[in-house]
């Protein structure tokens, strides 16, 4: 065979070897820049990316997706008396049972600290309370690493003309209210924006 095929031969499959070890490198890089590295889920800036794109196709398409904020009770207590590296284990076993319970089509995200943020895409407000709920009474129900604890959740749905900082600020502001009225309970604010607890939202609804 002519030495000039066989170099040109060596130089392309060299060529693509080193194309396919960039593309693998750079898929890499982009999972470290999108991912909270303790708990493997999405961090916040991924977050709030994929948040704009649903909420920007929202006005396309109408459909319904709810935004749940999620944030373990009295979490300074547990790494208080248990140490950070145990804390950090309830985080991490806890994001495992976020990504079970919400299913495979929920974008999860490690807001900050003890806070996670869930998209339910295509979800309406009404299921999305149950689910949220049933998250609830797994976790109190549940020891985690054989520690018991609870969480809250503050819940809204995507409405017309929001923007990302709306949204979140529905659904904390309901977070907070369930929070600050005993913890260990869901809150929901509708499309009112009114925040009422997740029970009388549901009895309210379909009665």
């Amino acid at each position: 065979m002519n030495p000039r095929i066989l170099i040109f031969r060596f130089y392309e499959k060299t060529r693509f070897s080193a194309y396919t070890r960039l593309s693998i490198r750079n898929l890499e890089i982009q999972h470290l820049a999108e991912t909270d590295k303790l708990t493997g889920l999405y961090n916040r800036q991924k977050f709030d990316f994929e948040l704009s794109q649903l909420i920007a196709k929202n006005d396309v398409f109408k459909t319904p997706h709810c935004l749940l904020i999620c944030d373990i009770d009295h979490f300074k207590n547990i790494n208080d008396t248990y140490g950070h590296l145990v804390g950090d284990n309830v985080l991490t076993e806890f994001s495992k049972i976020l990504k079970m319970r919400m299913g495979n089509d929920a974008l999860i995200a490690r807001w900050g600290g003890e806070e996670f943020t869930i998209i339910l895409s295509n979800t309406s407000l009404n299921d999305s309370a149950k689910k949220a709920d049933d998250l609830r009474k797994y976790i109190a129900e549940n020891t985690i690493t054989n520690i018991a604890f609870t969480i809250s959740i503050g819940l809204a749905t995507i409405q017309k003309d929001d923007t990302v900082l709306k949204l979140l600020e529905r659904a904390d502001t309901a977070l907070y209210k369930a929070k600050n009225n005993g913890r260990n309970k869901v809150c929901v604010s509708d499309n009112d924006s009114t925040v009422i607890a997740q029970s009388t939202y549901l009895n309210g609804s379909i009665a």
